[in-house]
């Protein structure tokens, strides 16, 4: 039984594999990094319609890092109520 079993899995395993064993690497496309064309995006300044520096701190920086990571606040979706309230008719 074991044997049977071993031999029916290597032979369904060279038959999946059979596409990828008889491959050539001939046959392949070369592919080259300096073939990827990059389009570089200019910064777009955008207009919210008030002034932000009104309502962040003096010194912020939005790439800084956290001086204490433990005290960083988050809100847990867990202690989230959700109250659906549909339409009666």
């Amino acid at each position: 039984m074991v044997y049977t079993k071993t031999t029916l899995t290597v032979l369904i395993f060279l038959l999946l594999s059979l596409p990828v064993l008889t491959h050539k690497n001939g046959n392949s496309p070369e592919f080259s990094v300096n073939d990827i064309s990059f389009i570089e995006v200019e910064n777009q300044d955008f207009d919210l319609g008030f002034d932000t520096k009104a309502y962040l701190p003096s010194n912020f920086d939005p790439y800084a890092l956290p001086q204490n990571p433990i005290s960083v606040s988050f809100i847990d979706l867990d202690d989230l109520e959700y109250e659906l309230k549909f339409l009666e008719e």
